[in-house]
């Protein structure tokens, strides 16, 4: 009897060596598996810095975690960045980790913190990010089985992006918009055809068309449970709450991706009609000189945004915002602004 302790002892002790060194021995070889499948689909160089592997971090599910990751354009945009990654993590199951270059790697959780990412658009519509390969493998008739792709599959249960800048430039519109300072996280499953994504967004918004700054580091928040529909792509706002600054919008509707455009029926309006709202759309470095402001009257902002959308076709809207017989007064000025009525509305029929 005490033999057969004395073998468990060792074969238990043997496990656990094994678990704490595996990831010295396997995580060069991990690293390689991960750069080829990367770069075998993706028209684009990719390449990371460094790459280390837990077992224990996210256990049941091993975790890769790869410091300094970039993808850099090829031709027509040969040297730009289209994304780096201060730091990217991986939770996949243990199994994942012993495929070849030929098998899926399976993603359940997936964390980026530091990230930049530059979306770009040239004079002749050309688009930076458009890298993926085309599957040479993939199925051409309906009577053949399908195949998995030998790159990553997404069964995401959460993820996050962190301290995150995005930027998309159309040069041939002369548009630019951008988020900085972006946190966006989201709970859901993306495994299944259909499930609820818990979703939180922050970030300044920027946004500049022909030379004009409409956006100008307003923040914008978004607490929003999300129906994915995710064999029709279509994704369906529940409750939610939106905020522009200090302006608090509810939405309703969806987004639905089709093959040729998308599909967008959203409505909103403001669940408080105070005055305060109009002030609330101000960028934060002007708003700073507004502390003490009191107001009297409304301001309320609602609409529709409903059709397709694509390369040449932008959807129908009505937007409206409107106030009546509101006021302000600074604290330290003796009169009082009185009289504001404001009746503005965007509307695009066609």
């Amino acid at each position: 009897m005490k033999k057969l302790f004395k073998i468990l002892g060792v074969t238990l002790l043997a496990v656990i060596v094994l678990i704490i060194a595996a990831p010295f021995f396997f995580k060069d070889q991990i690293a390689q598996i991960i750069k080829d499948k990367l770069n075998a689909s993706m028209d684009a160089q990719i390449d990371f810095a460094e790459v280390d592997l837990s077992l224990f971090s996210a256990f049941p599910d091993a975790r890769l975690n790869i410091e300094g990751v970039s993808i850099i354009n090829k031709a027509p945009f040969a040297g730009d960045t289209l994304f780096y990654g201060r730091e990217v993590k991986l939770d996949l199951p243990v199994g994942d980790l012993f495929n070849d270059a030929s098998e899926p790697i399976h993603v359940n959780e997936l964390i980026v913190n530091g990230a930049v990412s530059r979306l770009t658009v040239d004079e002749e519509g050309n688009s930076s990010w458009d890298i993926a390969k085309e599957d040479t493998a993939a199925v051409t008739t309906e009577s053949e089985t399908t195949e998995e792709g030998t790159g990553f599959s997404f069964d995401l249960k959460h993820y996050e992006l962190t301290d995150t800048e995005l930027t998309y430039e159309d040069k041939s519109t002369q548009m630019k918009f951008a988020m900085s300072q972006m946190n966006h996280s989201g709970n859901g499953d993306f495994s299944l055809g259909q499930s609820t994504l818990d979703t939180y967004t922050e970030a300044l918004v920027f946004y500049t068309m022909d030379g004009i700054d409409y956006l100008s580091g307003q923040q914008v928040k978004l607490d929003a449970e999300i129906l994915m529909d995710l064999e029709n792509q279509k994704y369906t706002f529940q409750e939610n709450k939106a905020f522009i600054n200090d302006l608090e919008l509810k939405l309703d509707g969806f987004v639905e991706l089709e093959e040729a455009y998308t599909m967008v029926d959203l409505s909103f309006d403001t669940p408080s009609s105070d005055f305060k709202n109009f002030f609330a759309v101000i960028p934060e470095t002007y708003r700073k000189n507004l502390d003490g402001i009191t107001t009297t009257g409304d301001f309320t902002v609602n609409g529709i945004i409903k059709g397709e959308v694509d390369d040449a076709r932008i959807p129908k809207m009505d937007i409206k915002i409107s106030s009546n017989n509101a006021s302000f007064k600074y604290p330290d000025l003796p009169k009082t602004v009185t009289n504001i009525n404001i009746d503005a509305q965007l509307k695009n029929d066609t």
